[in-house]
């Protein structure tokens, strides 16, 4: 139906601003908005959260490429879904088609080259100040700096692979067969120094 459509929109816009918030965000179903209790879901709406359907269509509007975590949810016989949504991870995502409204034309739900922000209302909206867009800017540099930092230090110290516990196990004990081997073979000034 066109309301469904422009309801799918509407929630976009909101993964959208909540990609863009610090820390990100969830968008819970099944819960009333003004008692913030489980109001819970009908079967049917429930088994229509498809996660490849759902980020499909969350990828057609989102620039870079975006995806979130679904999450169905039965809480005490109570169907419930959750949208887990992360902030970017290294540059903004921008809305990068525009929906208008099926049921009023002229009203714009999602606009190209868009930048969406949760506000304190809450609600998602473009970004409205040189504030905002300082911050979002800020944010996306620091990634960047953090990576590139994390890049140049993989390249210094050589690429680690963390072993599941078991390998780790046994290497712990041929680090500990080599330290005994190393002390009783080598002079007492290699293990005062180092090797």
């Amino acid at each position: 139906t066109t309301a469904v459509s422009d309801h799918k929109c509407e929630i976009v816009k909101d993964i959208l601003a909540m990609a863009n918030t610090q820390d990100g965000g969830q968008v819970v179903f099944g819960v009333d908005d003004s008692t913030f209790e489980f109001a819970g879901m009908d079967v049917a709406d429930f088994e229509s959260f498809d996660p490849t359907r759902v980020n499909d269509f969350v990828r057609r509007f989102t620039d870079p490429p975006f995806a979130c975590t679904v999450y169905k949810l039965t809480i005490e016989a109570v169907r419930t879904v959750v949208i887990e949504v992360p902030e970017f991870s290294e540059v903004p995502i921008i809305c990068k088609a525009d929906a208008n409204s099926t049921n009023e034309p002229r009203k714009t739900i999602l606009k190209k080259g868009g930048l969406y922000v949760r506000t304190d209302k809450p609600s998602s909206e473009l970004v409205s100040s040189a504030e905002e867009m300082r911050d979002i800017i800020g944010r996306a540099s620091r990634k960047k700096r953090e990576e590139l930092l994390r890049s140049i230090r993989a390249l210094i110290e050589g690429n680690t692979v963390l072993p599941e516990a078991e390998t780790q196990h046994g290497y712990d004990v041929e680090l500990g067969d080599a330290a005994t081997f190393l002390a009783t073979a080598l002079p007492p000034e290699f293990n005062n120094q180092g090797h």
